[in-house]
């Protein structure tokens, strides 16, 4: 049996939202963990790294946007854009401070920004209500783990 255009687009809305959301595990749980101070240094070092990654991830994704849209306005401007969260990780990585989970959460809450700013017109509506669900789950997180690292 052939899938119709509109079941497939459900099957990809759920199932993103599905892995969306188990994507803050490791976030909820590395936050959790701060405050036991047997786990303390690890839990950081896990949350620090995990946002570096999920922060590069939605850079990614702005990058495939802009890619496999044919005809984006400022695209040079927008690909430059979407290399940022990887750069400001690694950076962010290589400086390490007791500081860098709200460091982390300033960024989340920029490119959440700047990312209305650029490429809402691009993105489905679905995913902008997703990635704002998200994004104000993980910035409370990692300021949930920010303030556990300052007992």
């Amino acid at each position: 049996m052939n899938k119709s255009i509109d079941e497939i687009e459900i099957s990809i809305i759920k199932h993103a939202k599905i892995l969306g959301y188990l994507g803050l595990i490791p976030f909820a749980f590395s936050s959790l963990l701060v405050w036991l101070p047997r786990y303390n240094e690890f839990a950081q070092a896990s949350l620090t790294i995990y946002a570096a990654i999920i922060l590069t991830f939605i850079g990614a994704v702005h990058w495939g946007i802009v890619i496999s849209t044919k005809s984006v306005k400022n695209s040079t401007v927008k690909l430059i854009f979407s290399i940022i969260p990887a750069l400001i990780s690694w950076i962010l990585l290589l400086t390490s401070t007791s500081h860098e989970l709200l460091m982390f959460a300033v960024c989340f809450v920029i490119l959440w920004w700047v990312e209305r700013l650029m490429m809402k017109d691009l993105m489905p509506n679905w995913y902008i209500k997703l990635r704002n669900r998200l994004s104000f789950f993980v910035v409370i997180l990692l300021l949930f783990g920010w303030i556990g690292l300052l007992q």
